[in-house]
């Protein structure tokens, strides 16, 4: 007995320290298995921080601990998140892991999960992750197979934070604080269910009208379950939706495709109070002191079969008698209020709803509010049938409702407007049929709080209604300082109410001094220092088409100043096009034809033509960063240009240019420009040894460019460089590298002792090269720039061009197009030798970045070498045509064509020398580069 009890106590022993150290040995292992195994078989991501398995936290269950889970969407819903989880628990019982007859989960809880449902319009959902796969036909098997049950007694919901929104139905639901616990069996196939749930806030969202706000519900419900047939019966369960109770009972089955549904609900509480507890505005201002008074009836149904054909008949009744409320300390209450609703549908087409609000009134401070409305047919033709009826003295509205401090407000609202007959009358413009009449008068509206305390005063606003159009008489408004004022036609007002249809207006409008700073919603801490005037995208709506007319004096945006804007607004297929809209700014004066479009949102576009006169270079390239790529030397000139512009892009969130897709081109002039500290002419001084070149006058500028994928080129121009004279061409992007070549001609006189030097030098280079220069009253000068904006590499030559000495110019040229291929030759072999460089120093640190750089580099260098290229051939074949041109007779044109060929023939021989020379340098770089990153990262180096 003895050893016996000695050998039970060590296989106990053992048992116990295997159930402690069994979660934890394996659980790397199998953790990262598991999140393989889920990974490969959704289209989602799915990860969790971790779990565990206790044997004694819940014995004799096992308890099962799931932390951090988290499923997020891929592809069309890349980075939204379907759920996550804090933490989910799961107890089993222990004895039904060993048994044959299923498992037996004793209760899952669920601790803060948010939950993000999704669908897009089309229908795509964000919770449909599950992969397809092929179905395959099940084996035949004569074996009787093992039955399997997993019994489950118990969820547990705590903290829920939940969001549908389903963009396809125009339907958008959310629970904050949502608690839920649901017990019973919830495997077998006929149970009895327990709910219990609360919701701290719930909005509920549909077609962009909210049908409930910030509510506080708790459901108590009873639910028979029979899963065989999919049926549910819903017993004594109760609805407190804020202070208003619902009881409602009914069958709810899916027995195949179609939902059978047999509710019926009503509210046992008769008192007025509890409905106006669904009004945010009420619920929200010291409710529990409300004095109220009054009768409620309300009570609904829903019965039918839904599918993708049918839908089941619903209706709504609610009276409201002799409704008053007061609040505590306020002198005046809201009286007499009567509503007689009722939604009627039988089934099963949603247009034989019917919506009758017989009644509806009520007396505020004095002031009376009658109206009526009966809708039928809504989908096919609406008919209507109502009429508003109303005055209201806001001035008043502080007596029976609490403002909040700082709060005023004052004015008359006169309302009286009838509506009857039906909308296939106005489509057919048959107007006699239909009744529409009646106007909305407001008169001296005065309105501050501490979110505008400059106060909004509309002084006039005078709309008189007909079936044909709406038409506003008078409008006028301050806000602040700003005003507007306002005239005009609305047609297919009813159409854009009742059946979304397009709603058209033409308005005349006019402002004296508007300013849009205290509309913009970015504060200081939020706009990058790189955007000037910062904006977000605005999404035009598909079914309004107005055009506006408008006159504004003065509009302040950020720091501009605009002056005199006139000009033709339209709003239109979700596009805001303006037509010939004139202003003064910047010093100068604009007009501006194009459109900004929103079809597709995800990415907006313009598309603007802008003539230009007369602006300031300093204010135009510290307001609008575009110009400063467009332009880069602008931020060291000043003086005035006009230019003409056109310009496509799409736009990012910011509404700022999406750059790789700007393109466009235009033209640019100036007759005077003052240019100092440019640092691609201060190295042209420092290479000439003048310092004249340092802080410039230009003179009679005229530069036709255009751009596209990230470069702008510029066509050849003359312009006067205080007394000199050059010719310049090239390209520069917008990452800010430069490739231009620029033709100089200097006056002898400018040149001093030191830039003597310099020019012996230059005229000892080309002798070298078998060029005699002899330097007459004007050096002619030949500059490469390349390199960056701010950080230029300059290259210089001479040349010497005669009328009388053809051949020798011809000569003097093709080497001075030699001599700047050369050069770029002699950059790109210092921008490999310096790369190498770089790329020995850098592999001993990090050999991502070697390799990384090593092909920017080389990047360069093909595109340097192209552009150096295409320069050269441009030239040459601008000079052939020069000569030809130049010639006087047959004989000398066919000799000069002669000459010129044999030019463009030796420009296109070295061009494509020069770029394969340094596709090779280049290529070779990059491998270089890889073969010696991958000996670190094996260690050898």
């Amino acid at each position: 007995m003895k050893k016996f009890l000695k050998i039970l106590l060590i296989i106990v022993s053992v048992i116990l320290l295997a159930l402690i150290i069994l979660p934890f040995a394996f659980k790397g292992k199998i953790t990262e298995q598991v999140k393989t195994a889920i990974n490969d078989n959704v289209n989602a991501r799915v990860d969790f921080d971790n779990f565990g398995i206790s044997f004694f936290r819940s014995f004799p269950a096992v308890s099962f601990r799931l932390k951090g889970l988290s499923v997020v969407g891929v592809d069309q819903f890349e980075g939204d998140t379907l759920t996550s989880i804090s933490r989910l628990t799961a107890s089993v019982d222990l004895m039904s892991l060993f048994g044959s007859d299923g498992y037996e989960i004793k209760a899952i809880t669920i601790d803060k999960p948010r939950i993000m449902i999704k669908v897009l319009q089309g229908g795509a959902a964000n919770w449909d992750i599950t992969l397809p796969s092929d179905e395959v036909e099940p084996e035949t098997t004569t074996e009787e197979e093992t039955p399997f049950q997993l019994a489950l007694k118990k969820i547990s919901i705590n903290d829920a934070y939940v969001i549908y929104d389903d963009r396809d139905l125009g339907f958008y639901m959310r629970l904050e604080d949502f608690n839920n616990t649901t017990s019973g069996d919830l495997t077998a196939d006929f149970t009895s269910l327990a709910l219990r749930n609360t919701t701290a806030l719930l909005w509920v969202v549909y077609e962009e009208v909210p049908y409930l706000s910030r509510i506080n519900t708790t459901l108590t419900a009873d639910l028979d379950m029979d899963l065989t047939n999919f049926a549910f019966t819903f017993r004594d369960n109760n609805l407190l939706l804020n202070d208003l109770p619902v009881v409602f009972n009914g069958v709810f089955s899916m027995p195949e495709s179609d939902m059978n549904m047999d509710f019926t609900f009503a509210s046992p509480q008769t008192e007025f109070k509890a409905f106006l507890s669904l009004l945010p505005a009420l619920y929200a201002e010291d409710f529990a002191g409300l004095t109220a008074d009054g009768t409620l009836a309300l009570e609904g149904f829903v019965k039918g079969t839904y599918n993708e054909t049918l839908m089941p008949g619903f209706g709504l009744n609610m009276k409201v008698a002799n409704g008053m409320f007061q609040y505590p300390d306020l002198p005046a209450a809201v009286t007499d209020v009567f509503i007689n609703a009722n939604i009627n549908n039988p089934g099963p087409d949603i247009d034989l709803t019917v919506v009758d609000i017989s009644r509806f009134s009520l007396k505020a401070a004095g002031n009376q509010v009658d109206m009526k409305l009966n809708l039928k047919t809504p989908v096919s033709d609406p008919n209507i049938d109502a009429f508003l009826k109303g005055q209201m003295d806001l001035s008043k509205v502080k007596d029976f409702y609490p403002l909040d401090e700082g709060e005023t407000l004052s004015g008359i609202i006169e309302s009286d407007m009838t509506a009857k007959g039906k909308m296939s009358s106005i489509e057919n413009e048959q107007y006699d049929e239909f009744l529409f009449e009646g106007n909305l008068i407001v008169n001296n509206i005065v309105y501050q709080s501490t979110d505008f305390p400059d106060s909004i005063e509309i002084s006039i606003a005078d709309m008189n209604f007909s079936p044909q159009f709406a038409r506003l008489n008078q409008f006028a408004v301050k806000m602040g300082e700003s005003d507007i004022f306002a005239n005009g036609q609305i047609d297919n007002i009813l159409g854009y109410v009742l059946n979304d249809e397009t709603i058209r207006g033409r308005f005349e409008t006019r402002s004296t001094y508007f300013n849009l700073n205290p509309f913009l919603t970015e504060t200081e801490e939020e706009v990058a220092p790189e955007d000037t005037i910062p904006l977000t995208i605005i999404e035009v709506p598909a079914n309004i088409d107005f055009t506006l007319n408008s006159s504004f004096d003065k509009i302040i945006f950020d720091d501009l100043e605009i002056s005199n804007a006139r000009g033709q607004i339209t709003v239109a297929d979700q596009k805001v096009s303006m037509q010939d809209l004139q202003m003064n700014l910047l010093g100068g004066a604009m007009v501006l034809n194009g459109y900004y479009a929103t079809e597709d949102i995800e990415k907006p576009e313009i598309d603007f033509a802008m003539q230009i006169n007369n602006f300031d270079l300093q204010e135009t390239f510290n307001t609008f960063n575009t110009f400063a790529m467009l332009a880069p030397i602008g931020k060291r000139a000043s003086g005035k240009f006009s230019a003409g512009l056109n310009l496509t892009s799409l736009l990012d969130k910011e509404f700022s240019p999406v750059l790789n897709s700007l393109a466009g081109g235009g033209s640019l002039s100036s007759k005077a420009l003052e240019i100092e500290n440019s640092p691609a002419l201060v190295g042209l001084a420092d290479n000439l040894k003048m310092d004249i070149f340092k802080k410039i006058d230009v003179k009679d500028v005229n530069v036709k460019f255009a751009f596209k994928d990230g470069r702008v080129d510029v066509e050849p121009f003359d312009v006067n460089l205080g007394n000199s004279k050059a010719t310049l061409s090239g390209n520069h992007g917008f990452d800010q590298t430069i490739n231009y070549l620029m033709s100089l001609d200097v006056p002898r006189s400018e040149f001093g002792t030191t830039a003597n030097q310099v020019l012996d030098n230059l005229i000892g280079q080309a002798a070298d090269r078998g060029v005699n220069i002899n330097p007459s009253e004007t050096v002619n000068v030949g500059v490469a720039f390349t390199g960056t904006v701010t950080d230029p590499r300059i290259r210089l030559n001479l040349a010497q061009t005669s009328a009388d000495a053809r051949q020798q110019a011809m000569d003097i040229i093709e080497g001075a197009v030699n001599e700047i291929v050369d050069d770029i030759k002699d950059d790109a072999q210092e921008v490999i030798d310096d790369t190498r460089d770089q790329v020995n120093e850098e592999l001993e640190q990090r050999a991502a970045k070697v390799v990384e750089e090593a092909k920017t580099q080389a990047a360069n260098i093909r595109r340097e070498a192209a552009s150096a290229a295409s320069k050269a051939r441009q030239e040459a074949r601008e000079q052939a045509k020069k000569l030809e041109e130049e010639a006087g007779n047959p004989i000398a044109k066919a000799a000069a064509r002669r000459a010129g060929e044999q030019l463009i023939k030796t420009a296109d021989e070295n061009a494509a020398k020069l770029e394969q020379e340094a596709d090779q340098r280049a290529t070779r770089l990059v491998r270089e580069a890889e073969e010696r990153a991958e000996k670190i990262r094996l260690g050898e180096e």
